[in-house]
């Protein structure tokens, strides 16, 4: 709130003006995680220990993704698992997206 005096004729007046900010929902920030696991071994990874809400909402995984020679990967119980293609060994790159509820973010595991 703030207070404003309007002067006239040397009468002066003061009101108080009250300003109420309405909050709006921000996007999750999700982070980019590492992980490893051996050849033809399932992996899961807990990606969202680094991944915040300036509102505190709740966060989930909404999808995951990684290209099909790297292998297949699954959310179970807000959780990745992680399957690599058989006998695929090298850098994979999952993508994978947080949620509020509302509001979306990507991050990627490599």
């Amino acid at each position: 709130s703030f207070t404003y005096i309007v002067t006239s004729g040397g009468v002066s007046e003061s009101t108080t003006v009250n300003v109420d900010v309405t909050p709006v929902n921000d996007a999750p920030v999700a982070k980019d995680d590492i992980a490893t696991t051996q050849e033809d071994t399932a992996v899961t990874i807990d990606v969202l220990p680094n991944d915040t809400d300036a509102d505190g909402d709740k966060l989930s995984v909404e999808s995951a993704s990684v290209p099909k020679e790297q292998g297949t990967v699954e959310v179970v119980n807000g959780k990745l698992v992680f399957t690599p293609a058989e006998n695929f060994n090298g850098d994979a790159e999952i993508t994978y997206t947080v949620t509020d509820g509302q509001l979306t973010d990507e991050a990627k595991v490599t």
